[in-house]
């Protein structure tokens, strides 16, 4: 069930942060409600999820803090790979080993022209004889339509231990920048990071718990906090392009709200808890 390339080629496919609408609940700027919390945890499970499909944000998801538009560019899985060129392994004199990935003019799954390179690492772990630490740099422009997004800055590391099955996932300052030619005055910068763990030991089962930040420039609600605890962590089985169970707990920094989404089934069920009680369930499908 795990396949390295997966987790490398998550990007800022964060979270779906939604400030309008939702739930049936009305909620000021400050605050969550249903469609943005179960947005936000919908986006992040397909990020991270380890799972051969990839989700896509739901459709009630409206998405005033950008994520969703950061994640539509962010897929760099062209749809042929006669585009991407990988350059041949080098190794400097610390033992580690060196690729870089080149994109020129691919086409993404979703449209849009993918140009640039990621720099990827690799090297023994020094602590574990069992695993391999990684590290993923991107240089990528993707353009479609008007808009243009920048991935420049930040660095994703994997520890993976194929032994023990479970990867350290690290996350820090990645940085997308989006502009678009229709409206001039427009920019955000989006800029996340995660401290999480996957164990897929389990045959046909993937776990994924952790902490992470978000924060959009262009948006005046603030950063988000996260967590999913590894006492309740987001379990993945085979079958299922979401999580079969787990919660992701979110906190809007400034304002303190907070509110949480559990994943159960059938697949693709999430029930957002936030305010002063108000729930609501929303369904996500699959990729055909």
């Amino acid at each position: 069930m795990f396949r390295t390339t997966r987790l490398a080629f998550a990007g800022p496919a964060l979270l779906a942060l939604v400030a309008c609408g939702g739930g049936g609940s009305s909620s000021s700027q400050a605050d969550f409600n249903g469609s943005s919390a179960a947005g936000f945890a919908a986006a992040l499970a397909n990020e991270e999820g380890d799972q051969p499909t990839s989700a896509t944000l739901p459709a009630w998801a409206p998405d005033p803090d950008g994520q969703g538009l950061v994640k539509t560019a962010i897929n760099l899985s062209p749809l042929t790979s006669s585009c991407v060129t990988t350059s041949a392994v080098t190794v400097d004199g610390n033992g580690v080993s060196h690729v870089t990935r080149t994109y020129t003019n691919c086409t993404g799954p979703e449209g849009g022209t993918i140009n640039g390179t990621r720099d990827i690492s690799w090297v023994q772990d020094p602590n574990n004889p069992n695993a391999t630490d990684y590290t993923f740099v991107p240089h990528i422009t993707i353009s479609n339509g008007t808009r243009t997004w920048v991935i420049e800055g930040g660095t994703r590391s994997l520890v993976v231990d194929k032994v023990a099955k479970t990867t350290v996932i690290t996350v820090r300052d990645q940085t997308v920048t989006l502009t678009d030619s229709a409206h001039p005055d427009f920019s955000a910068t989006y800029t996340w990071s995660r401290d999480m763990q996957a164990d897929w030991s389990v045959s046909g089962q993937y776990k994924l718990w952790g902490t992470f930040t978000w924060q959009n420039s262009a948006s005046d609600r603030g950063p988000i906090s996260g967590s999913v605890s590894s006492g309740d962590p987001l379990i993945w089985v085979t079958g299922c392009c979401h999580p079969e169970s787990g919660t992701v707990n979110l906190t809007r920094v400034e304002s303190g709200a907070t509110a949480t989404v559990t994943f159960s089934q059938p697949c693709g069920t999430v029930t957002a808890a936030w305010g002063n009680g108000n729930t609501a369930t929303f369904q996500l499908s699959c990729p055909s």
